[in-house]
């Protein structure tokens, strides 16, 4: 089954996935218990992004990702660099809410070519960062614009709505210390017809539990599996049996 149609067919049927995020970058992460979790787990997909890794080790981790286990390997790039025929998906990420024309058409354009020729699949994805504080490492370094309050989000929400996008992703940003405020997901709920993934911040099953509540069909766990990979079990059971 390709990605989209697993995204959307729970988005219709109303249950809920769960996709753990990895990083290349960070080497002092026990990828083999990660790893060894997730295919013990219900995890829909391992997402596979980072801020600073190079083609060369990008392709080289995913491939060692798909000798590792048979759950679908979907990138979530940090730069035009990291694409690898060896993935079964890219999210295509644009950062709407950001200054900087690079993320949100620049880097496409950069990775247009590679895309196409890998024959991987393409999720145009509307990606909306909404953090407060302004210290993640996403908002520093892709200039992104705050947003304040609820109505701020409602605009990006709509735009998302009515763009060809398949699938919206919000994103408080990886290490924050908030989730998506429930309020927001609802609200992207009532005004979006597609699948909607949400990250950042979720370190327990409580969070996540109020998060598949308010309306999200995907939560993306990052940071606190690394810290202690154990919980993706605790995760897929909260999502399996939700």
């Amino acid at each position: 089954m390709a990605v989209i149609e697993l995204l959307n067919s729970k988005h219709k049927s109303k249950k809920k996935g769960y996709f753990v995020l990895v990083d290349p970058d960070k080497k002092t992460v026990d990828i083999e218990k990660i790893v060894k979790n997730v295919n013990r787990s219900f995890v829909d997909a391992l997402l596979v992004g980072g801020s600073k890794c190079d083609k060369r080790g990008f392709n080289t981790f995913i491939k060692k990702l798909g000798s590792m286990t048979e759950t679908p390997l979907v990138i979530f790039p940090g730069s035009h660099d990291q694409i690898s025929r060896s993935a079964d998906a890219i999210l295509l990420l644009s950062l709407l809410n950001s200054l900087s024309l690079k993320h949100v058409i620049g880097e496409h354009i950069n990775g247009a070519k590679k895309i196409v020729k890998s024959g991987i699949e393409v999720i145009p994805t509307a990606y909306i960062v909404m953090d407060r504080s302004g210290k993640t490492s996403v908002s520093q370094a892709a200039q992104i614009m705050k947003l304040v309050n609820n109505r701020d989000v409602d605009r990006y929400l709509y735009a998302s709505a009515m763009m060809s996008y398949k699938v919206v992703y919000l994103e408080a940003g990886s290490g924050s210390e908030k989730t998506i405020p429930e309020s927001v997901i609802k609200r992207a709920g009532d005004i979006i017809d597609k699948p909607i993934i949400v990250g950042g911040g979720i370190r327990d099953v409580k969070t996540a539990k109020r998060i598949l509540s308010a309306g999200a069909d995907y939560i993306v766990t990052g940071n606190a599996i690394e810290n202690d990979p154990d919980l993706i079990l605790d995760f897929g059971a909260l999502v399996k049996g939700f």
